[in-house]
């Protein structure tokens, strides 16, 4: 190539190869580990060679001598092009592919593959981050180029997972490397995916004795390509560390090999989503960018009403889970030191209707534990079913908690209940062990709910005091050599709609002596 050295590149083409009826030389070998990745090797070796304008990698070791359709190899093409970065190659092209919708920019005459890669490098209005051949049928000759519509987006695949799609082979799909990776928000949540017991096939660099964090740090700071994952071999103290090029989201899941001690995370979608955790409630948040007609929703739960949203455009949604209960999957794990996590698994849905990979799969969970404040739950039912409480904290530290104890009793016996009936007198008491501790303790936000939360009154407001002293009085503190607790006496009541109710009250934590609330009526 007759061309100033800096501007020979790569373009990297996936899933199509050349066929061996080319009769290609054997360029790069691994001698004594197959598995060590050999694509910068490879990609040196080419670009100081005159004579070699394109090279194939086989991943799998195999050269296949028929198929031209090939998901296990990846073929470089020495082109030229006046770049804008220095990644080691500049475009990936995945023949049969195609971007639906997004065409930012439709070129108005038809040009080769290098004139439409080059005008996406070249776009000043906005950034060019994908581009969109759509091959002219011709009747080519031998040395004829070929020609197509070139429509550039501002948009990608990792952009817009749900919009990547297989096509026709007169479709081809280029993504531009040189592009900054979306990040808009850096408040948005982004995290890689993980896979169990598999690896990537498609390795490019390979590192020893890594730990989880120190990989993810490798690929995050990878800059000759853009890395999209990574994987980790388990050997006896740390990890075989492999950084990836490729995702498994351009193939399929064909691109994963089983490995039992084998881990695949993934890069994922920034989206837009936020965690907002309450007494009762653990809330997601869901603003999307773009136009969203899908569903959020709970795994295994997705036809519950209280545990799916739908999608209504550009519109906020919000997925109002109850911690009290084991509704929509949400389950709870204790630690030690009184911290709890309630959590679950919810997937983010971008088809209305179906399922497909660029979906998302969230782990999603609230911990609660602090020795500041703690929220503590309990709950009877007015006829003979089990006593359903519960014990969360909510926490900013890992300090050592008190033990804070919530329980119903009845009032004459001073025995827990389980059950009861309306008006009879029942006593609310919220305890603190050791009670010589240096820790006093008051409440408030006490909330009295139906089972599922459909119903619920507040108790007592945020300071302690009583919202209705018919229904529920103050709380009185009792200390004693051998107990600092909260005491109510009350009258059993009931929703009409359950006859469980749960309680859930705010325990604030105060050195020494907690000050005296008033209040009036």
């Amino acid at each position: 190539m007759n061309c100033p050295k800096e501007d020979i590149t790569f373009e990297k083409i996936l899933g199509l190869r050349p066929s061996d009826n080319n009769h290609p030389l054997l360029l790069h070998k691994n001698k004594n580990n197959n598995h060590t990745p050999i694509t910068r090797e490879c990609l040196e070796k080419c670009k100081s060679n005159a004579e070699c304008r394109s090279f194939v990698i086989y991943f799998n070791g195999v050269q296949e001598l028929e198929n031209v359709v090939d998901t296990n190899t990846a073929w470089f093409v020495k082109f030229v092009l006046v770049k804008s970065c220095t990644k080691l190659w500049i475009f990936e092209t995945i023949p049969g592919t195609t971007l639906v919708g997004n065409d930012t920019k439709i070129l108005p005459k038809t040009l080769t593959r290098t004139e439409c890669q080059q005008n996406c490098l070249q776009e000043k209005e906005f950034s060019c981050k994908s581009a969109k051949f759509r091959i002219k049928p011709s009747d080519y000759g031998p040395n004829d180029e070929t020609t197509g519509i070139c429509i550039l987006s501002d948009s990608d695949r990792h952009i817009l997972p749900n919009a990547y799609r297989a096509s026709g082979y007169d479709d081809e799909y280029f993504e531009n490397q040189c592009s900054e990776t979306y990040r808009e928000d850096q408040d948005e949540f982004c995290a890689y995916e993980e896979y169990s017991n598999v690896t990537l096939m498609h390795n490019d660099i390979y590192y020893e004795n890594k730990t989880k964090d120190s990989c993810q740090q490798l690929c995050e700071e990878t800059e000759i390509f853009n890395c999209r994952g990574y994987s980790l071999v388990a050997n006896k103290k740390s990890f075989d560390c492999f950084i990836h090029s490729e995702d498994s989201k351009i193939h399929g899941p064909r691109l994963l090999i089983e490995n039992p001690f084998g881990k695949y995370y993934e890069k994922a979608q920034c989206i837009n989503i936020s965690i907002t955790c309450s007494e009762t409630y653990m809330t997601v948040t869901y603003s999307p960018k773009m136009k969203f007609i899908g569903r959020m929703y709970m795994e295994g739960y997705s036809e519950q009403p209280e545990c799916f949203v739908t999608g209504r455009g550009t519109e906020t949604l919000a997925l109002k889970l109850s911690v009290l209960s084991t509704q929509c999957g949400v389950i709870k794990a204790v630690a030690p030191e009184n911290r709890t996590l309630m959590a679950g698994t919810m997937i983010v849905q971008y088809n209305p209707l179906v399922q497909t990979q660029g979906d998302r799969t969230i782990r999603i969970g609230c911990i609660y534990g602090n020795d500041s404040k703690v929220l503590i739950g309990t709950g009877i039912t007015i006829t003979s079913a089990p006593n359903q409480g519960s014990a969360l904290i909510n926490s900013t530290n890992t300090a050592a908690t008190p033990v804070v104890e919530m329980r119903v009793l009845d009032f004459n016996s001073q025995s827990e209940v389980s059950s009861t009936q309306i008006g009879q007198e029942l006593q609310l008491v919220i305890e603190i062990r050791p009670a010589d501790g240096p820790l006093d303790i008051w409440a408030g936000h006490l909330v009295a709910m139906t089972e599922n939360s459909d119903e619920s009154i507040l108790l007592l407001d945020d300071r302690g005091c009583p919202t209705n002293l018919n229904i529920f009085p103050a709380l009185t503190k009792i200390v004693t050599n051998d107990t600092r607790k909260l005491v109510a006496t009350f009258q059993a009541f009931k929703f009409s709609s359950s006859p469980i109710v749960r309680f859930s009250v705010i325990v604030q934590f105060c050195p020494e002596i907690c000050p005296s609330i008033t209040f009036s009526g």
